[in-house]
């Protein structure tokens, strides 16, 4: 009885460790935005570095992602906005995407999540840089573990003062 009696206290004690010490569901979210912006980013000399950073991006995407840019259509689907990636990577040297600012709610069933934040979009075409500044609103999905984008949007232009 006594055994029983410790072995229940020690799991008891390993359960909350183990809750004080994983991350939360915001965290995770928090992590899948900006593993999201390491693999938007490239540099333009590395084609290798670039297909394996597609292979990330597909797995990063829900099938049905919808992607507005506010510049026409939405992009809707993991091969179009995979599509949209390479030709934006193919228009200049190198691309950065940073994320700041990332506020994170996730919905009372744990399946869904709002990420807003601020993203720097940095493009150097021929040795010129060229940074944007958007306000970004996206959704992610629970996939086990993992959080995946089903749907962004590139609310508006920040103008620096």
């Amino acid at each position: 009885m006594r055994r029983a009696a410790v072995a229940a206290g020690a799991a008891v004690v390993l359960y909350a460790a183990w809750g004080w010490f994983a991350p939360s569901a915001e965290d995770r979210v928090r992590d899948a935005v900006h593993a999201l912006a390491e693999t938007l980013s490239s540099d333009g000399n590395d084609p290798i570095g670039q297909v394996a950073a597609l292979g990330r991006l597909r797995a990063q995407l829900t099938d049905d992602v919808v992607v507005s840019t506010g510049r026409g259509a939405d992009i809707r689907g993991r091969d179009a906005v995979a599509g949209l990636w390479q030709r934006v990577r193919a228009s200049g040297d190198a691309v950065r995407v940073r994320v700041l600012d990332v506020a994170v709610a996730v919905a009372e069933d744990g399946a869904s999540a709002t990420a807003d934040g601020v993203a720097e979009l940095s493009l150097e075409r021929n040795g010129v840089p060229e940074r944007e500044l958007r306000e970004v609103r996206a959704t992610f999905v629970a996939t086990g573990r993992e959080w995946r984008l089903q749907q962004a949007a590139l609310v508006d232009v920040i103008t620096p003062p």
